[in-house]
């Protein structure tokens, strides 16, 4: 067999090159003209269109497709029928199960008919080719002899062209295999959501029927042997698939099924589609501008920790700044397969805390949910989400299993990582054990031999390498289904230990599934306590040491605990550095064991703990099933020295060990209620990894919500007496009450590890009263007029005290009316017929507030305003003279009348309307570029576009408006409306103000340094407001998700150049909505002179 290196329109680096190379080393002795050593109990043949023993009839186009595993990929065409037929050699008599390959682009594939000649005749299948490509498709399984004919064809027609590129036969046995049910896991489905999964069946006497019941919402497709529909009902289910051949033959295999609600507190998030060619600075921009990866300084983490010390203890806050949906890999970066980058949270899956930096570090997805092993950060020094790395295009080696098209060593595979992903400070690593790994449900997986794989991994992700715009693997290993994108390198941020290679004689953990790990710094080392299985389910208790992070030769694992018989569930775990012991969380039934890492040895068996919960607070809830606990998350206090529990929701509880450690003397204890908001209590498919003690904040961090990334930190609860807390909830701050009423005074009052002994009510310093049970009540009769700072005070138990915010309140005396006059417009003004002014008032009132004012013309009432500023618009038809007045009315009912004023009105001027335009009616007056953050000293004035996004870039836009500068408005003019319009030519909404530039520049010489050849901006890239550009905008306009119009009212702007203001245009500045990179037709555009920026002008020429 000759396997074909491809070679697609985009450049393979030397990396990924090479790793293509070893597959075809690997791939020799498979060759379709050789026969497999004796030695190799199940060959594995592997043909391409590269290989001359291969037929071909009809006609084929070449192409080069991507991820194709030939030279070139062959594609039906034209009238008639085509086949093309692989001819294998048969190097053993057996059953073997044919694959087919195709590449991600398909060439208007189609149905394919695919006819296998086997040892027992010949049978006709279809494969659907407009799906599937760049993996192996599973074709059947069929009986070859080196005796009989054996052949593949791929037959098609002009009406269905058929794709052509690889095929794989797999033996798998001497006999025909039994009927198996293959698939081992569903994708998790969510309420309201399409759901859709294929049921994989392979071996026995076709036709295979199927049958399940399933929940509400779903049905299974028996054509297409896939589970699909809209699930209506949340749960976890257990549904059990039935099959049976034609000779009658059953097979039945029990799935699980997870149905999480769709409650969240977002929505699914669709992020922006990512444009072809976008450069690497924009790339950047969209997950989080580009940052660096140094230790954070107590100074860049003030905020996050002034925020813990003013946050009570036994509380709760949510400070992610940002969604994490916001940072999402853009849909065409990301490889195919179900769901999207909710999963890597969704999924059985854990963070690491990074205690050098006080980050964040996720990764995950894998098994049937999401195939992608970007990377993502929450930053507790910017309170941001970011993306820390796209992700790898994910592929199938020549035994099907899925790697990183850079191969194994280059990056991970996704997978689900339960409560494994930690972080190691001393060697500043990420380490990632996995669990259940991408479609295969274990360990990591790479080809060892033509014919065997092996367990590969762990991996080391490296935080100093992480960059939003880069792919974790190496250049050229990005996802590439819709476009090549060039501008997307390799970060190189994984390293894989390889410890079946690197530590062949060590005793690994067999894999991770329902995993976990706890960390400790041991004699200067990164150590790692991890429970995993050593083969089967039984979990087993390991220690595994960093010795080197450049020689993962160097690293050690011992097995330290045997497994006796605790649950084999999803599980938590924590390790107590002082005490020695390693303590993880069971079932509902079986709760909580510990191994005692202080007597390692085969025979060091977990150790199920007797826990007393004398006040009924845990316990209880477990055994009605209230709680699940393989759903909730555990860590250790090391300051308290407690055990904290987190089940999702604002509950905390803490379990105490005993002095010596034993199996009897725990304790647990619920927190006190925090008066904080807290967790909504969704748990998704688990907690797991996602509570972690964050010791350089010395507080626990949550992380809650698949789309919106919810951190939440929790404040333990220290022991010492807590203040209680009082809020005055009447009356309102601000509140105004009549004069010989009373006043009821309402305080809220609690104490978080006590109980409240008393309120007390002040009026300023005076005590009004004191209240020693609730409800915590006053009636204060005939209080004084005036104005009154109110508060309360409570004391606790043992004494100590917490003040009441203060409320103001204001007591009237007898009621004073209001004053009002009007501001605008002037006496004597005069305006045209037909023009609304605006009719403004200033109104106010000592002793209350204005509750209304009303507007008059004559006597006729034109409009009421009930709020400041005081305004309505007016405009007369008939030239004439005309007195408007107000009134205005207190809360209390008084009133007052303005003095008049006289306004006169006459005919208008006649009226033009002009349209500047460059390109339209001759007019070249405009001039218009944008600078750059990423283009310091470089002029962009010579532009197609602009670009708008963020602080990065700064738009200019002017134009020759009067006579005297060069413009067709003759000088004097009225100018009666100005509206400045921009087409947007790419997607995404946003709201922009115009502010006029204050200062000159030109076109070909102003960058983000200079606005004019050797004058520089007052501030970088024209951003001193005051100096720069006014700071107060001319108009605010809106521009829709679609290309379309920006129009901004300046009709302020240009009347004030009318009247001699200079005239250096505009520059646009952000004001809310979609904050991705958005481009804007200048003067230059080629494409249609009316996309070009406009300024429309309506005036009166000077009489």
């Amino acid at each position: 067999m000759n396997y074909g290196l491809i070679v697609s329109s985009w450049r393979m680096p030397c990396r990924l090159m090479l790793f293509w190379l070893m597959l075809l080393a690997l791939c020799t002795n498979v060759a379709a003209t050789e026969t497999i050593p004796e030695s190799s109990d199940y060959p594995n043949i592997v043909l391409t269109t590269d290989d001359s023993n291969n037929q071909r009839l009809g006609a084929f186009e070449e192409f080069r497709g991507y991820l194709a595993r030939s030279s070139w990929a062959l594609t039906s065409v034209g009238p008639g029928k085509s086949s093309y037929a692989f001819q294998p050699q048969i190097p053993r008599r057996g059953w073997y199960t044919i694959y087919l390959w195709w590449p991600v682009s398909k060439v208007n594939a189609k149905q394919a008919q695919i006819r296998v000649q086997h040892a027992e005749g010949s049978s006709t299948v279809r494969a659907d080719q407009t799906m599937g490509g760049g993996l192996w498709q599973r074709i059947g399984t069929f009986p070859f002899t080196p005796e009989s004919s054996s052949r593949i064809e791929l037959v098609g027609n002009s009406d269905k062209p058929v794709v052509v590129d690889a095929l794989r036969l797999q033996f798998v046995g001497e006999s025909r295999p039994g009927l198996r049910i293959v698939t081992s896991a569903l994708p998790i489905a969510v309420v309201n959501e399409r759901f859709d999964a294929l049921i994989e069946v392979d071996g026995g006497r076709p036709p295979v029927k199927c049958h399940v019941a399933l929940p509400s919402g779903l049905a299974l497709d028996a054509a297409r042997l896939a589970i699909s529909g809209t699930p209506t009902v949340p749960g976890q289910w257990d549904i059990t698939i039935s099959c049976f051949d034609s000779s009658g033959v059953h097979q039945q295999r029990l799935l699980s099924l997870e149905i999480l609600s769709n409650d969240e507190e977002g929505s699914r998030a669709t992020p922006a589609l990512f444009r072809p060619g976008a450069s690497g600075s924009e790339i950047n921009a969209a997950a989080a501008a580009p940052t660096t990866s140094e230790m954070a300084s107590s100074q860049a983490l003030t905020e996050i920790q002034a925020m813990i010390a003013s946050l009570p203890e036994g509380n709760w806050a949510k400070v992610n700044a940002n969604n994490y949906s916001d940072v999402w890999t853009p849909p065409d970066l990301r490889p195919s397969g179900a769901y999207d980058p909710r999963a890597i949270i969704l999924a059985w899956s854990s963070f690491g805390w990074d205690t050098n930096r006080a980050d964040l570090w996720l990764y995950g997805g894998g098994h049937a949910n999401y195939s992608g092993n970007d990377v993502y950060r929450w930053r507790a020094s910017t309170m941001m989400w970011e993306r820390a790395s796209l992700p790898s295009q994910v592929i199938q080696d020549l035994l099907g299993n899925y790697i990183a098209v850079d191969g194994p060593d280059a990056a991970p595979a996704s997978a689900h990582t339960y409560d494994n992903n930690i972080f190691l400070p001393i060697v500043d690593r990420l380490l990632v054990l996995g669990g259940a790994a991408w479609q295969n449900g274990g360990q990591y997986k790479r080809q060892a031999t033509a014919t065997t794989s092996r367990n590969t991994g762990p991996y080391f992700f490296d935080p100093n390498r992480a960059d939003p715009g880069k792919v974790g693997g190496s250049t050229g290993s990005h996802v590439q289904n819709t476009a090549p994108h060039p501008e997307v390198v390799g970060g190189e941020m994984w390293q894989n230990r390889d410890h079946t290679i690197n530590l062949a004689s060590a005793t690994l953990p067999a894999n991770h599934v329902n995993g976990c790990t706890a960390y400790a710094a041991e004699n200067g080392r990164d150590t790692v306590y991890l429970g995993a299985t050593s083969g089967g389910t039984a979990r087993n208790l390991y220690r595994y040491v960093i010795n080197d992070v450049t020689a993962p030769a160097a690293d050690s694992w011992e097995r330290i605990g045997g497994y006796l018989g605790s649950p084999v569930v999803e599980t938590s775990c924590a390790f107590d550095p002082v005490q020695k012991i390693f303590v993880m969380t069971g079932s509902n039934e079986l709760p909580f064991y510990y191994w005692n890492t202080a007597t390692p040895g085969s025979k060091n068996y977990e150790v199920r703990i007797n826990l007393s919960d004398t006040k009924g607070q845990l316990l209880p809830l477990l055994q009605t099933n209230v709680i699940t606990l393989k759903k909730c998350g555990l860590d250790f206090d090391p300051v308290q020295r407690k055990y904290m529990l987190w089940c999702g929701d604002g509950r905390v509880w803490s379990i105490s060990p005993p002095e010596s450690i034993s199996a009897s003397g725990w304790s647990v204890s619920l927190q006190p209620t925090p008066s904080s908001s807290v967790p909504n209590g969704d748990t998704g498919t688990g907690i797991l990894g996602k509570w972690k003690y964050a010791s350089d904040l010395g507080v626990f961090i949550g992380l809650q919500d698949r789309t919106l990334g919810n951190v939440w930190v929790y404040k333990p609860v220290s022991g010492a007496n807590q203040s209680p807390v009082v809020n005055l909830t009447a009356p309102q701050n601000g509140a105004t009450i009549a004069a010989g009423g009373s006043v009821t005074l309402i305080a809220n009052a609690s104490d978080i590890d006590g109980t409240v002994s008393k309120v007390e009510f002040f009026a300023g310093a005076e005590k009004l009263s004191e209240i020693t049970s609730p409800p915590y009540q006053f009636f204060w009769v005939s209080p004084p007029a005036g104005s009154h700072i109110l508060t309360a005070r409570a004391t606790d138990n043992l004494g100590k005290t917490a003040v009441s915010p203060p409320n103001t309140i204001t007591i009237l005396g007898i009621n004073q009316p209001p004053v009002v006059s009007l501001s605008s417009p002037a006496n004597g003004t005069t305006i045209n017929a037909g023009t609304f002014i605006g009719i403004n008032a200033n109104a106010s009132d000592s002793d209350g507030s204005i509750a209304k004012v009303e507007f008059f013309d004559g006597s006729n009432k034109i409009g009421e305003s009930l709020s400041p500023p005081y305004s309505v618009a007016w405009s007369a038809s008939v030239p004439g003279s005309y007195t408007l007045s107000a009134i205005a009315y207190d809360n209390l009912g008084a009133s007052t009348s303005s003095a008049p004023i006289s306004v006169t009105v006459i005919a208008p001027l006649p009226v033009s309307t002009l349209y500047l335009q460059d390109g339209v009616n001759g007019y070249a007056g405009t001039r218009d570029t944008y600078l750059s953050v990423y283009s310091k000293t470089t002029s962009l004035g010579t532009q197609t576009y602009f670009l708008s996004g963020g602080s990065s870039y700064t738009s200019l836009v002017r134009f020759a408006i009067f006579a005297s500068e060069g413009g067709p408005i003759p000088d004097g003019a009225t100018i009666q409306s100005a509206t400045l319009s921009m087409y947007k030519s790419s997607p995404y909404d946003y709201t922009y103000r115009a502010h006029r530039i204050l200062m000159d520049w030109s076109e070909t010489q102003a960058t983000w340094q200079q606005r004019l050849a050797g004058a520089a901006w007052s501030a970088a890239g024209a951003n001193n407001a005051g100096s720069d550009y006014l700071s107060i905008a001319d108009g605010q306009g809106s521009v829709g998700w679609n290309s379309g119009w920006l129009d901004i009212d300046v009709s302020v702007g240009v009347q004030q150049m009318a009247q001699g203001k200079p005239n250096f245009g505009w520059r646009l500045i952000g004001v809310s909505g979609n904050n991705n990179l958005k481009r804007f037709y200048t003067r230059e555009s080629a494409s249609d002179p009316n996309l070009r920026p406009k300024l429309t002008i309506i005036y009166n020429s000077a009489q």
